[in-house]
């Protein structure tokens, strides 16, 4: 059985686990620092550190927003344990909860890697939103990278200037 547990709330060993996963998952340009976590809207963000039992297996960070709008900025799966069908099921018991609008970026399928991924949510229900996305960097400089959302619904071109709007004032205060 899957469990999800707070980050804040977990041993050290596997914040470890969640801390190493995480910063080897994503690139320093996808991703913010990890120690500044903690210091997140925690009313609106929440980092989870995943398990099948008792053994720590993923990391799943994600924002809720106005409107019912659920975010999933980080996701990964431990190395040794990708392509188990770990994945399919974290995000499945995730989205079981009743989730009305589920979004998130991914890389330009410019890669084999970056392929798979995109093809791994879309079996899983995401939608492709057509509209032109530009990740603002976590660091502070002006580098923007081009990304996709892809959405469990589509998104009019109204509800995504809502969505990146959201993103860029709480994800990467960029508003």
């Amino acid at each position: 059985m899957l469990l999800f547990k707070d980050l804040f709330s977990v041993t050290s060993e596997d914040y470890g686990f969640a801390q190493n996963l995480f910063e080897m998952a994503f690139p320093i340009d996808e991703r913010p620092l990890f120690h500044t976590l903690a210091s997140r809207d925690k009313s609106k963000f929440s980092f989870q550190v995943v398990y099948d039992e008792a053994m720590p297996i993923g990391l799943l960070s994600h924002w809720v927003f106005e409107g019912g709008v659920v975010y999933i900025e980080h996701f990964a799966v431990a190395e040794q344990l990708r392509n188990a069908g770990y994945g399919k099921k974290i995000l499945e018991a995730f989205m079981s909860t009743g989730l009305e609008q589920v979004v998130l970026e991914v890389e330009k399928p410019s890669t084999e890697i970056a392929c798979r991924r995109k093809n791994f949510y879309k079996r899983l229900g995401f939608v492709d939103n057509s509209q032109q996305y530009f990740q603002p960097s976590y660091h502070g400089n002006d580098e923007m990278l081009p990304m996709d959302i892809l959405s469990l619904k589509p998104l009019s071109d109204e509800s995504f200037c809502e969505v990146k709007s959201m993103l860029y004032k709480y994800v990467y205060h960029k508003l």
